[in-house]
């Protein structure tokens, strides 16, 4: 009898045997024991796993979420305690790398309207990711280079972005790329552009992509821990395109020079890429790797622009508010070497023909000393862009730690066109610097900056340009012409860190020229309707004050 009931107990082991499969964890997989099941998805936010009687059971709940089973079986172990519900989620909290990229799409204050509550009731904006862990299941050979891939075939990339101070005018931001362990394609570089943890994002992505298709790879699964990305390349990129890049409260969209060339790498199909998002600082090696290379670019970024001698001045430059009429502003920072020097400097803007100023608004803050510099005595406020020219204006200032400038700038509409294009992209350029120190001897203001140009220049006042100063002993020249150059001179051109805090860019509305005509037309003809009315009741008036007067005659004489 007792051996019977040993041999029922061993074979009761496999007739009652469990299954539990990870669809959402640290290791995806299926598991003989919640002990071992547990380990995978405590501590990850949204993990799903389910309970099942058969293998086969098991293998298609990963299968359907995942795609795939990775076989993490292993010998049987006794039945343990599992949850009463069927099929779990863990709700995971709002992903706050994805609130903080969140103000490329939304004003903070918005932002801030539609966070949750401390008890997560609140419907979330911001369409959120679960972090999901794709394990190598092989190798690819590409150009003598090996590939992990997953279990779709996919060549398994992790990118990440990184920057100190963001937000900040000091801001340094580089990213990650990595491809494996020690693996020679791993990329730690300094961003390019507007320095922000997003451009380090998105950069990012263009580079692991750039890599995979100059390898050949035709199926690449992009790993990064920013939702903001993910969201924005496979949601968000399609409004902001048809919109000629604006979001829906028709602010252009930021960081869309980086969006368009990752679009651009998309567009040709060439590649596939799986978007997967996994949870940052969450134990997942190649994420924490890609992390540590970001840092790095970061501290590239800080060493080779953001850590610039003390000499070179710090110019940011920024582009407020939105629609036709706007401030262009400046903040310019010098070395503290110059602050008891007399100097001077003075920012050289070049305004294309799609924007104007207004002398009158120029001339009122010049008289409540709010803004001090040389510009043109009258500008056509009027005239359609095509009918404009550039002109250039000067800015004045004194070196010190920081000086803002604040220069209010209008655009100006564009004439219709025929083509399809609804709006003009109207660019403004960098400006130059120019410095001049009345306590410092010839060239000694080299010790203390670094010029641009060997020679020094004179300001014109007159035609608002700087010239190259002129030989005095050049018989050629004219003293009466160069008498207004000579008058203040040696104003010297200095290299300048140059810090963009906006696209200084604005997408100015066209108007349809193929609807011109139909309107026209349309106009005249309702203006005739309108001019014959008016015509007809003017003239009925008066037969009706006279058919009036005659009644009342009648009835007078009847009356008689």
């Amino acid at each position: 009898m007792q051996f019977l009931v040993k041999t029922f107990q061993n074979s009761g082991k496999g007739i009652f045997m469990s299954f539990y499969a990870v669809a959402r964890g640290h290791n995806v997989g299926i598991y003989d024991s919640w002990a071992k099941c547990e380990e995978q998805v405590r501590g990850f936010k949204g993990a799903k796993y389910k309970k099942f009687k058969s293998k086969s059971e098991a293998e298609d709940f990963v299968k359907n979420l995942n795609g795939f089973v990775s076989e993490n079986i292993t010998s049987p172990t006794p039945k343990d305690f599992w949850p009463d519900d069927e099929t779990f989620e863990l709700n995971s909290l709002e992903d706050s790398e994805l609130l903080a990229a969140a103000s490329n799409v939304e004003s903070s204050n918005k932002r801030k309207r539609d966070a949750p509550d401390e008890l997560g009731t609140k419907k979330k904006k911001y369409p959120e990711h679960v972090s999901n862990f794709w394990k190598p299941v092989g190798k690819m050979i590409f150009k003598e280079h090996s590939f992990e891939i997953d279990s779709e075939g996919y060549i398994i990339v992790y990118t990440d972005g990184s920057c100190i101070n963001n937000g900040s005018s000091d801001a340094c931001a580089g990213f990650g790329v990595y491809f494996g362990e020690n693996h020679p394609l791993n990329a730690s570089k300094p961003v390019t552009g507007r320095v922000t943890n997003n451009v380090g994002e998105i950069q990012a992505a263009i580079h692991a992509i750039n890599t995979a298709k100059s390898f050949g790879i035709e199926k690449l699964c992009v790993s990064t821990d920013s939702q903001f990305l993910i969201n924005s390349i496979t949601i968000w990129i399609e409004g902001w395109k048809q919109k000629n890049w604006r979001k829906q409260n028709g602010e252009p969209v930021k960081n869309s020079i980086d969006f368009k060339e990752l679009d651009k790498l998309l567009a040709d199909n060439s590649i596939q890429v799986k978007w997967n998002y996994v949870k940052g600082h969450h134990r997942i090696v190649g994420n924490e790797m890609a992390d540590k290379l970001a840092r790095e670019g970061s501290d590239t970024y800080k060493r080779l622009r953001c850590s610039q001698s003390p000499t070179k001045p710090i110019v940011g430059l920024q582009l407020s508010d939105t629609g036709m009429h706007r401030d262009l502003i400046y903040t310019v920072q010098f070395t503290n070497a110059l602050y008891d020097k007399s100097c001077n400097y003075v920012l050289e803007q070049l305004l294309p023909a799609g924007v104007y100023i207004s002398v009158d608004q120029i001339g009122d803050l010049k008289r409540l000393k709010k803004l001090n510099g040389i510009f043109p005595e009258f500008v056509d406020i009027e005239a359609p862009t095509e009918k404009s020219k550039s002109f250039t204006i000067m800015l004045n200032g004194v070196p010190q730690s920081t000086d803002a400038i604040k220069l209010p700038i209008h655009y100006r509409y564009h004439a219709p066109s025929k083509k399809q294009n609804k709006f003009a992209t109207v660019e403004i350029p960098i400006p130059k610097l120019y410095i001049k120190c009345k306590t410092l001897e010839d060239n000694s203001i080299e010790e203390f900056l670094e010029t641009a140009s060997k020679y020094n220049y004179c300001l014109n006042e007159r035609s608002i340009s700087f010239e190259t100063k002129i030989n005095e002993n050049n018989s050629n020249s004219s003293p009466k012409s160069n008498l207004a150059v000579y008058d203040n001179c040696d104003w010297y051109l200095v290299d300048v860190h140059f810090q963009l805090k906006t696209d200084l860019r604005a997408d100015i509305p066209i108007g349809n020229e193929k609807a011109f005509p139909p309107i026209l037309y349309a106009t005249i003809i309702i203006s005739w309707i309108i001019s014959l009315y008016t015509v007809f009741r003017t003239h009925a008036i008066p037969r009706r004050i006279n058919y009036k007067l005659e009644e009342q005659r009648v009835l007078q004489n009847k009356m008689k």
